[in-house]
């Protein structure tokens, strides 16, 4: 698998470069190790051969030993030239650790020379059988007999180089070549040999070659495999590993439940993967739910998912923390328009936007302000049991310029008691098995209920209702005004009996 070249302004390249080596590093021991035992078997087969040969003279009867003498030197160095490949393979292994490539040139250059080697010493010795000089075997015969052989070694060797060296089709394919060009070397050799049987053992030997180059490339693709399939899973486990702490960084931007005080906020998030592109906002977080001040909440939607989109949401949260350090009072239509400049141009020229709804509650005024930008309707429920949506106010963030865009800021009246219910696209948009979405009429009957932790029913009914994986990033957010205390615990006196009997708190101190 082809990798980018690796450059040191880029470290995605320089972590992918590090992976090949180290696969590439793991691959070649691999293979040096199989090396080392074909080396090893090849030498023990030897001494068993030349052990072969001294039965072979010491069995042999006084009219057959000149046979035998005469046979030995071709035998010996059938043997000797065998032992000095293998032998010459093995050291130069073990002295040193050789790449993946240096290893498959070693096993050609050993395999392509044992198997020549084999075939010239058949073909030379085929006629100084005992049978042959006795008279008790034809030279066809004997050539037949060599043929069978010199075949039958060299489909040992080949094929044993190739299950314990795995190659590709084109570097089996140049053991083969040198293999063929040595039969047709040791033909010469075979005296009088018949021309059908020449042809019939040549069609024999490319057989045995050929199904060794297959065998060969399938167990590269099988070896290449494992080694890939390795590779990913640590790569997986690195990249697993990244995307936990990416996650525990992106829900850290998270404000913690507002649970105390006149104006609560509770919220659900389940990102559809590691890490989403929904976020909330909300501020002033220190003094949210104290009731002396406008808390303002902030749901927004980035086009997407995994992380672009939780990229693309951290800049959006250092952007407002940078507006309400500036703005601390700003309104909702006023956040929602600077949002919408930062989003056309940071954003919009990646191909990343945004959905984003703005709710501030102010306690003393008994006043929701709101300003929608392309997002989905917010439920908001009265004390009375009115329910009514907040439907979008302007396009999305990011689509049109500052001198175009009009956030369109909405005031409700909203006495104690109030709760709106904010939500992203992946609580409607969710579907069952049977392609039936979610809808926006099952998340407003959620968001009328009058009592209860909207927000997390919200998403336990979307979870019941698909009964598989999330389609999309889920974000369900409750804003409920007037549950606890309206005030700070103080004297009251002043501003404090003053701001209790706006709020509805009375005038008893």
């Amino acid at each position: 698998m082809p990798s980018r070249p690796y450059t040191p302004e880029d470290p995605a390249a320089a972590g992918e470069a590090g992976l090949f080596a180290r696969f590439g590093e793991e691959r070649a021991r691999v293979l040096r190790r199989r090396l080392i035992f074909y080396c090893v078997a090849g030498m023990v087969l030897l001494v068993v051969s030349a052990a072969g040969h001294v039965i072979d003279w010491m069995d042999a009867t006084p009219e057959d030993r000149p046979i035998v003498r005469a046979r030995l030197p071709w035998e010996a160095l059938h043997d000797g030239l065998l032992w000095l490949i293998f032998g010459g393979t093995l050291a130069s292994v073990l002295l040193r650790l050789p790449t993946r490539r240096g290893v498959v040139g070693q096993a050609q250059r050993l395999t392509a020379g044992a198997c020549v080697v084999s075939l010239v010493c058949e073909g030379v010795t085929s006629h100084m059988a005992t049978d042959v000089v006795r008279g008790q075997m034809t030279p066809y015969e004997a050539a037949g007999w060599a043929s069978f052989t010199a075949i039958s070694a060299v489909a040992v060797l080949f094929w044993l180089a190739m299950v314990l060296i795995p190659m590709r089709w084109r570097e089996s394919g140049v053991v083969a070549s040198v293999v063929m060009l040595g039969a047709a070397a040791a033909l010469p050799f075979t005296i009088k040999a018949d021309p059908a049987q020449s042809v019939l053992a040549a069609l024999a030997l490319v057989g045995v070659l050929g199904v060794g180059i297959a065998w060969s490339q399938w167990r590269y693709s099988a070896m290449d495999a494992k080694f890939q399939a390795d590779r990913m899973r640590e790569r997986l486990a690195e990249i697993s590993g990244e995307l936990a702490y990416a996650r525990r960084v992106h829900e850290a931007l998270f404000p913690p439940p507002v649970q105390h005080g006149s104006v609560r906020v509770r919220y659900r998030y389940e990102p559809m993967r590691e890490i989403g592109g929904d976020f909330l906002y909300v501020h002033p977080e220190s003094l949210a739910g104290k009731g002396l001040v406008p808390i303002t909440v902030v749901v927004i939607d980035v086009s997407g998912h995994g992380v672009p989109a939780a990229l693309t949401v951290s800049r959006l949260h250092g952007e407002l923390q940078r507006f309400f350090g500036v703005h601390p009072g700003a309104s909702p239509g006023e956040l929602i328009a600077n949002l919408n400049t930062f989003a056309y141009h940071a954003m919009a020229p990646h191909g990343m936007y945004a959905t984003a709804i703005a709710v501030q509650i102010d306690p003393v005024m008994r006043e929701i302000r709101y300003a929608n930008a392309g997002h989905p309707p917010a439920v908001l429920r009265l004390a009375d049991g009115v329910v009514q949506d907040m439907p979008a106010t302007a396009t999305m963030l990011g689509v049109l310029d500052r001198q175009e865009f009009d956030a369109g800021e909405v005031h409700i009246a909203a006495p104690r008691g109030a709760s709106v219910l904010a939500y992203t696209d992946g609580a409607f948009e969710a579907m069952n098995q049977a392609r039936e979405q979610f809808s926006l009429q099952r998340v407003k009957e959620i968001g009328s209920a009058p009592v209860g932790d909207r927000s997390k029913v919200l998403v336990e009914r979307v979870a019941e209702f698909r009964r598989g994986q999330a389609q999309d990033d889920l974000l369900a957010v409750e804003i409920a005004w007037g549950e606890g205390e309206t005030l700070m615990r103080r004297p009251a006196t002043g501003v404090t009996r003053l701001t209790r009997i706006l709020t509805g708190g009375g005038t008893k101190g």
